[in-house]
This record gives structure tokens, C-alpha cells and sequence, in this order.
């Protein structure tokens, strides 16, 4: 018997998705993915690309925990969404999931300390 999943529908700009939080396994392999860019250079393609491989893994996860008739893809995401939905499809995933994230003021600070540039206003750090 499959055991009951919680799940919540979040609405961004009109668009709706239904969440699930990410199992003890996602959560785990997503922290091992992270620790690969965590202090490494967003301004690099590939790091770039890998640090959205993991954005769009917690997407695939927070989406696709619940039986539905096709799963979710990357090329579906790289598609169908932008750099803005999805930092808040994955902030919106993270927290479901009970973690707890920085707010958009102390991750400006992370980045301006890092020598980064400066995040735009409303934007997330989730690059492509």
C-alpha cells in the first residue's frame, strides 16, 4: 500500500502547481548535488548550468512525487518556465519540504560579500 504524500497547490503570475515536499532520499542525493557548486563561480557556464541541474532536480522531485499521467522534464522546465518561476517553485518546494531558507535580503548580502554582482530586485538566485 503506497503511503499518503502531502501536497499543496502554490499559484504564481496565474500559474498553478501542485507540491509535494522531497522524501528523506531526494533530500539527501539534492545536498550531495549542491555540495559540488557550493562555493564554486555562478559566472562559469558550466558551474551555471549544473547549479540549475539541481534547481530543476528539487522541480522534477516537488512535482513528480505524485502520481500523474507524464512526468515532469528537464526539457519540459528549460521550455516552459523561467529563471524567476523557477527559483519560486523551488523555494516554495524547499520550504514545503521544512527547509529553511534565507531571505531575498540576507542571500543580497551572501552575494555582495562573495564580490558577486547584485542580485535584481524580485529576482531569485537560480541562474541560468
Amino acid at each position: 500500500m503506497p503511503l499518503a504524500r502531502r501536497k499543496k497547490t502554490v499559484v504564481f503570475d496565474e500559474a498553478s502547481f501542485t507540491i509535494t515536499p522531497l522524501t528523506y532520499n531526494q533530500l539527501e542525493e539534492y545536498a550531495e548535488m549542491v555540495k559540488e557548486t557550493a562555493n564554486a563561480d555562478l559566472s562559469n557556464k558550466e558551474t551555471a548550468r549544473k547549479a540549475r541541474g539541481h534547481v530543476f532536480f528539487v522541480i522534477r522531485c516537488g512535482l513528480n512525487n505524485l502520481p500523474q499521467a507524464e512526468p515532469v522534464t528537464d526539457e519540459q522546465l528549460l521550455e516552459g518556465i523561467d529563471d524567476v518561476l523557477a527559483g519560486k517553485l523551488w523555494r516554495a518546494i524547499m520550504e514545503f519540504t521544512g527547509i529553511k531558507l534565507a531571505s531575498d535580503e540576507e542571500l543580497q548580502r551572501l552575494v555582495e560579500e562573495r564580490g558577486k554582482k547584485k542580485i535584481p530586485e524580485g529576482e531569485a538566485v537560480v541562474s541560468s
